[in-house]
């Protein structure tokens, strides 16, 4: 059975990594979709246990964040927004840092994979009203926000659950990892830069030949209140997806409209990749491979690298449940922390940060993953170096 469910996970995998396979030209969700219930079909998981293995808090959030993006994008906020970030950072390299430094400062803030919701298409907009390659600036919008993350308890999934487990107050947790964070952020926007400098040093800049975008202004100002509203609930403790769908809520009441093109404008593909992920994730888990792997470089030198790999392979939010009974004293969390989050750019799945990108953009593995190795491997560095 563990041959079988490795199998499953497997080609799950390159279905996950390519948004078109030859053989199987069917996208991620129904890619993902097909291995979860080839795990219930071959008896991996029952029926039972793989619904139950679906965090619907997770579904509830990027659902309840979608609308909310959406009534933004009806508004014509988002458009707005783009025209204002590529106005005031004028040319590509400029524009790539001003998009990374934001989207790590947001995502310490904030949960990422909310940061990379609502900034995807805020980028995609901006390099197409600049006439840019999108490219560099959806990798660095998925990196630093998986890098900036770090400074916080609530900069991702996988921090919020080490914040329950461990103890360790957002305090503490935030005077040893926002400096980490600061400067692996800076590391990491450098390495993109560096890397894509040729792309980013050719074409044209565009943007002030761009009609100035229209705006309902009544309707984008009850959109940001309610969207200001959910932040803060987010920032008050408040369960994030109860918040997220709250907010939808509330924005559904406020526009004074129908809701059926919102709920047209939600990415209901995203939503089933997600859920059939974590059935799949579950039954790898139900091996209990990765716990081994895991437990036999418990605390050695081959550790850090570990996790990293175990991040890639399970995801980070399962490789820290499997990890959490290894897992004692305050140094061995802010480790398990660290490179669990920066484990997220390795590869395209790493990160749900960055599947939300690539399922919003059309962001390719292969475009992601020189620059998402260098950006792992550099700030996985510097963080066991930090924290060393």
């Amino acid at each position: 059975m563990n041959t079988y469910t490795l199998l499953v996970f497997a080609a799950t995998w390159v279905l996950m990594a390519r948004e078109r396979v030859p053989f199987l030209p069917v996208g991620r969700a129904a890619g993902t979709l097909l291995g979860a219930v080839l795990m219930v079909a071959g008896g991996a998981l029952s029926p039972a246990d793989a619904f139950a293995a679906i965090d619907a808090g997770t579904i509830g959030l990027l659902f309840g964040m979608m609308v909310l993006t959406a009534e933004l994008a009806e508004s014509g906020v988002i458009e707005a927004a783009a025209d204002r970030l590529v106005r005031r950072f004028r040319g590509p390299a400029p524009l790539l840092w001003g998009i990374g430094l934001g989207s790590g400062i947001g995502s310490a803030l904030l949960v990422n994979d909310t940061i990379c919701l609502f900034a995807t298409p805020v980028v995609v907009a901006a390099c197409r009203r600049c006439r840019i390659d999108p490219i560099p600036h959806l990798v660095v919008l998925a990196a630093a926000a998986n890098v900036g993350s770090i400074a916080t308890l609530v900069g991702n999934p996988q921090l919020m659950i080490i914040g329950r487990l461990s103890g360790i107050s957002f305090a503490d947790w935030a005077a040893t990892m926002a400096p980490l964070a600061a400067t692996a952020l800076v590391v990491a926007v450098a390495i993109v830069h560096l890397w894509f400098r040729r792309r980013l040093a050719t074409g044209p800049f565009d943007a002030v030949r761009e009609d100035i975008p229209v705006i309902d202004v009544g309707r984008a100002r009850r959109a940001l209140v309610v969207v200001a509203g959910t932040f803060v609930a987010f920032l008050a403790g408040v369960d994030l997806a109860w918040a997220a769908l709250g907010g939808a809520s509330a924005m559904l009441v406020v526009r004074r409209a129908p809701a059926a093109p919102l709920f047209a404008r939600v990415d209901f593909g995203l939503l089933v990749f997600f859920a059939s992920l974590f059935v799949v994730v579950r039954a790898v888990g139900a091996t209990g491979l990765p716990a081994r792997l895991f437990g036999a470089v418990d605390g050695g030198p081959w550790e850090v690298p570990a996790i990293v790999g175990l991040s890639n392979l399970v995801s980070n939010v399962p490789l820290v449940l499997l990890a959490a009974p290894h897992t004692s004293g305050d140094a061995a969390w802010f480790l398990l922390g660290m490179a669990s989050t920066t484990a997220g750019n390795l590869t395209l799945p790493g990160s749900a940060a960055n599947l939300i990108v690539a399922e919003k953009s059309g962001l390719g593995f292969r475009d992601h993953l020189v620059p998402g190795i260098l950006v792992t491997v550099a700030t996985t560095a510097l963080g066991w170096w930090w924290l060393s």
